[in-house]
């Protein structure tokens, strides 16, 4: 029986010494691009969004808030999957002129400090200078369909920012 055990030890050791090698050899084989894209993967893609492209896409933002906000002329979006069941939105939507007059003369708007994650610069939408305001019912109103997030309109420009998530 100790013999069993010896060649079971030595089999076991062998297959682990085996798997260290062949990460060691990875390491220094593949791309460090490769590896850091293996990381990303696992890690949530709201933490890194200074490496997801822009999307200019307005039929999805459409789909799930044109019910909320009309007159939408151009977007700088990013989204994707946490965790295999949350999608989430971050980005900006340019409003028409109209839509934004309307938007600013229906609601009662407060001043507000959105929290810009590195890479969701509103810079990207063209504009330099922003008055960013929040009312919570225009709010509650995109935020239906077990969306939640944050919304928030600036006042000089007539953009969106969309900060949201639906399970």
């Amino acid at each position: 029986m100790k013999r069993w055990k010896k060649i079971v030890l030595i089999v076991g050791l062998s297959i682990i010494a085996l798997a260290v090698a062949i990460s060691l050899i990875a390491l220094l084989i593949l791309p460090k691009d490769f590896m850091a894209s293996m990381f990303l993967s696992q890690s949530d893609p709201r933490d890194h969004l200074e490496k997801i492209a822009w999307d200019h896409d307005l039929k999805p933002l459409q789909k799930d808030f044109g019910h909320a906000i009309k007159g939408m002329k151009k977007c700088y979006w990013k989204g994707g999957l946490i965790g295999g069941r949350t999608y989430y939105y971050a980005g900006f939507i340019v409003l028409d002129p109209v839509e934004f007059e309307n938007l600013t003369s229906e609601y009662t708007w407060m001043k507000a400090d959105p929290d810009f994650k590195t890479g969701l610069e509103p810079e990207i939408t063209g504009y330099h200078d922003f008055e960013w305001a929040f009312n919570q019912d225009f709010s509650d109103k995109v935020l239906q369909n077990d969306f939640y997030g944050a919304v928030d309109l600036d006042l000089k420009n007539g953009v969106i920012f969309l900060y949201v998530e639906v399970q």
